[in-house]
């Protein structure tokens, strides 16, 4: 190996061992530790430019302490926004926008919402400093276990992909049964940046509120739009659910049509391998 290409597997090693070093942290520490630990990464750049002497070692370490850093500053800014334990089980109304495409099965609808706004069960309006920035909601059937183990929910209205809707909702934070070799539900809703998972509780007609269509001009939402509406209509299409099922997953990239996909289970919650 030339002197060259060792300098750039120094490099990527000293970036790797920043990365899996913080990852192996239990606990996190405070904020201000790893913005230094970024500046003494800053440091380190610029006394390998100045001294140019074992500037690569000088380079690696930057690049190290960099990782470290950056990882724990971006898994802290993650775990600031899961739900305050002081607002499980309360009765909130949120308002926020659909994300991606809503899932339906037996048991009722799953979707992603972006928060926007949320308020007290009386109306009073909250901060949304600290509160998550995506909740993985479900709204279950009338009858079904989910809707017989939360509460009345109401019938699900049709959601459509990109709508703005107000909604009465109780949250709990994320976790997940810690079964060995299991679906790991917890590590699953943070990667997706899910601070909390609920089900929209509106027993009585007009709780839950839509706001506003998809906004055409932004062309994510113009496109999950088109998407649902591609799915709906393949899945309506055939008599045969589980051709029409794998059918959507390969047209559209939606999943959850597949009968029998790999779910857990969680209270009343039952969460897909991904939102699609």
């Amino acid at each position: 190996m030339t002197g060259w290409g060792r300098g750039v597997l120094l490099l990527v090693l000293g970036w790797a061992a920043g990365l899996g070093l913080q990852l192996q942290q239990p606990v996190l520490w405070p904020q201000p530790a790893y913005g230094g630990l970024l500046a003494a990464g800053a440091v380190c750049w610029l006394a390998a430019a100045w001294l140019r002497r074992r500037a690569v070692l000088l380079l690696a370490l930057g690049l190290g302490l960099a990782a470290f850093g950056s990882t724990g500053l971006r898994a802290a800014a993650r775990l600031a926004q899961v739900l305050s334990p002081a607002l499980e089980g309360v009765e909130l109304r949120v308002q926020g926008r659909v994300v991606g495409l809503p899932q339906v099965d037996a048991s009722g609808l799953r979707f992603v919402l972006q928060v926007s706004g949320v308020q007290a069960a009386g109306g009073q309006p909250m901060p949304l400093d600290g509160f998550p920035a995506q909740l993985w909601l479900s709204w279950p059937v009338p009858g079904s276990p989910d809707e017989l183990a939360g509460g009345t929910a109401g019938a699900p209205a049709a959601l459509r992909a990109g709508e703005a809707w107000r909604l009465p909702v109780k949250l709990r934070r994320p976790h997940g049964a810690m079964n060995p070799g299991g679906f790991d539900a917890e590590l699953w809703m943070f990667e997706q940046g899910l601070g909390a998972v609920g089900a929209v509780r509106a027993p009585r007609p007009g709780m839950a509120q839509r706001l506003e269509g998809p906004r055409w001009w932004q062309p994510a939402e113009a496109l999950d739009t088109l998407r649902q509406r591609w799915r709906d209509r393949i899945l309506l299409g055939s008599a045969d659910p589980a051709a029409t099922g794998l059918l959507a997953a390969l047209a559209v990239g939606d999943q959850s049509a597949i009968d029998g996909g790999y779910r857990q289970s969680s209270s009343t919650l039952t969460l897909p391998m991904k939102p699609v």
